[in-house]
Formats: C-alpha cells, structure tokens, sequence
C-alpha cells in the first residue's frame, strides 16, 4: 500500500470517528418525536390527563329611573345572586321609592341571575295617604318653609281626624285634595269640632294653604285663615265662611248660582267686593250674632238672663238633631228665641211640641209641627 492510500484509509476512519455518534443522537431523537401523540388534527382537545375547563357566562345588570341618579351597571356571573347592596334604594321629594321591578315583579335579596337584567325604579307620589295616616306623615315633615302637597285616598273620611292632625302640626303648611274622596258629601274645617265658642287663635286654622274637593260635597264650613285658594264644586249649595281672608276660587264661573254664602258680619264687605266671591253678593247672608250647632244651644241659652230680650240663633247643622233643640229650649224655657234654621239644608221634618218661639224654616223641608 502507498503512502497516499495510507492516508486516505487514516482520513475516512477519523471522519468515521466524528460522525457516527452524530448520526446515532439524530436517529434517537428522531424515534423519540414519533413516540410523541399527534395534537396536530385537534389542537381543541384535552389529553386524558387534563380536565375539562368552563369558560364564564356573565351577564349585565343595568338601572333605570325617572329620578334621582341610576347606580352603575353590573356585571355578574351566571347563577349569582343580587343581594340588598345591589338594590339600594333611592330617594327624591316629593316621591317614594318603591323598589326596583322587571315588568310588575319586584327584585328582591337572593334574586337568581339567568340573563341581562334591566331594573326599573318604581316611584309612587308622597303624600297620597288615608286621613287616619295624615297626622303621622305631617309630624314628620320639618321644612316650615315648604307647603306640602297632601292627597286623602278614603271615599268618604273624617274630617274630625283631618282637621286634628293638621292643628296638631300647626307650622307645617299643606295643600289637601279631596277630589278622589267621592262618597264625601260634607266639608268642614274647623278645629275643635263643632265649637266657635273659642278665640280665633284657638280654632282657626292657618297651615291649609289650598283645598280642592270633591264634586260630591254640598255643604262647606271653613274656620281656615291661611286658605290662599278653593275649588267650589257646581254641587255645593251652602258655604260658611268664618274667616277675614277671602280665598281665591279657582272655579268661579262653575259654582252654583244658587249657592247660598254665610259670612260673619265684620266680614261680609271683604267677601262682596272679593274677586270671584262678589259676583255672589246676592247670596252672602249674616251669620247671626249667634250661629251655633244644635249640641251647643243649651250651653248658651243657659247663660242668657233677661228674660224680656228676644235672643237671635241661628243653626249651623245641615241637619240638626230636633229632640237636641228641643230639650234646650224646654231647659231654658224663659229665655225667648228666633231660631234660624234656613241653613239647615238636609232636614226633612221640623217638630217642636209644647215650644213657644219664633223660627225660620229651611225651604227643603217637607214638613214641619209645633205643639
């Protein structure tokens, strides 16, 4: 062998040296990658080993309200629960906030959330309350500056209970409407009851702003001073008045022409050149030095004592109860009276037994006696 075959067999095993053990690495890695699974025709699919993850469903909760500010929408899972904090309540004046509501259903605490919710505040008007609750709401009023608008629900209520609570709140100021009060037949305002026996101070009322009634009401009796304005139903046949101030009447041109108007004397020229009130100067009448209601008759004649005087009563009742009359006159039986009862618009039948005195008869009444 030559030299030059000499070292090429020298350079072919030195090469052989360097690239075997390569060639033996490439060859292992090569059987390692095909033991290796093919994720290459679904990449979406989990190994055995891993589990399943979910993703998220959330939903949206939004607000709505015709006051005040909406709080800021939500974002909450499927299948939470709102909670109180989530529906807080809201507040403005002059209105009550209800609750929020999807449709007619009120959202309440533990509410399941299954989809985008849209709450909506429900709002209901302050103020629109029964009589038996008026004094309650009044006596939490603190604004003396502010005239509170009051709506009474009752078809029929009391207005002893009325005129109660507003002399039992006498700074807070109230406009009152009476207009869905339809079995209502009656309105009289003056504190105390039926008793004028007392100092203005003491029985009049001066936080009745303004007062809309009903069309059901025919007879009318105000002792309210601080009455700045009046609707007079084409109903009403009698008004009587007992304060300086004339009220504007928001419906002069509907008032019945009939309406028969009492004022006390001092008065009397105030109301018959007032606007509204004058074009029913033909109707105003003197309440008599003696207006009463029939339960304070006796009280009064027993206090009279000359018994050559002629003392002049009128009655105030739409429709007195005789008998009470009666055993007053009968108790004080030296006392000479012309009894008034033209106002007394609502009785029917007029009987005074063995009774001497003169009296004016209401002209509806049907029938009447004296023994």
């Amino acid at each position: 062998m030559n030299r030059t075959n000499i070292k090429q067999t020298a350079l072919i095993a030195l090469l052989g040296l360097v690239f075997f053990p390569l060639l033996t690495f490439v060859s292992c890695q090569k059987e390692d990658e095909d033991k290796k699974p093919d994720t290459s025709q679904n990449t979406n699919k989990p190994s055995n080993n891993q589990p399943t993850v979910k993703e998220e469903t959330k939903y949206t909760v939004s607000y709505s309200t015709d006051f005040g500010v909406a709080p800021q929408n939500l974002s909450i899972k499927e299948g939470d629960k709102l909670t109180n904090n989530d529906l807080q309540p809201l507040s403005t004046d002059g209105y009550i906030f209800l609750g929020w509501y999807v449709g007619s259903n009120q959202i309440s605490d533990g509410f399941v959330v299954k989809q985008d919710l849209k709450l909506v505040a429900k709002w209901e008007k302050d103020g629109i309350i029964c009589a038996n609750d008026l004094s309650v709401f009044l006596s939490k009023k603190t604004d003396e500056s502010k005239v509170y608008d009051i709506t009474i629900t009752d078809l029929n209520p009391d207005m002893d209970v009325i005129v109660k609570a507003l002399q039992a709140n006498p700074k807070i100021k109230v406009n009152l409407n009476l207009e869905g009060c339809t079995e209502l037949t009656e309105v009289k305002i003056m504190p105390d009851g039926n008793s004028l026996s007392k100092s203005k101070a003491e029985y009049f009322l001066f936080n009745l702003v303004s007062l809309t009634l009903p069309s059901s009401v025919i007879n009318i009796v105000l002792g309210c001073d601080g009455l700045t304005s009046i609707n007079i139903p084409n109903s009403v046949t009698k008004i009587e008045i007992h304060t300086e101030n004339p009220p504007a009447i928001r419906n002069a041109n509907t008032i019945n022409p009939e309406c028969k108007i009492w004022i006390e004397k001092d008065n009397a020229d105030l109301y018959k050149n007032a606007d509204g009130w004058n074009q029913f100067a033909s109707n105003i009448k003197i309440l008599g030095g003696n207006y009463l209601y029939a339960g304070e008759l006796n009280d009064y004649l027993s206090k009279q004592t000359d018994e050559s005087k002629i003392y002049d009563v009128s009655i105030l009742d739409l429709n007195p109860d005789m008998d009470v009359l009666l055993k007053a006159l009968q108790n004080n039986s030296k006392i000479k009276v012309n009894l008034d009862l033209e106002g007394c618009t609502e009785l029917k039948e007029i009987n005074f037994g063995n009774t001497e005195f003169a009296f004016r008869k209401p002209k509806l009444s049907e029938g009447f006696s004296i023994g």
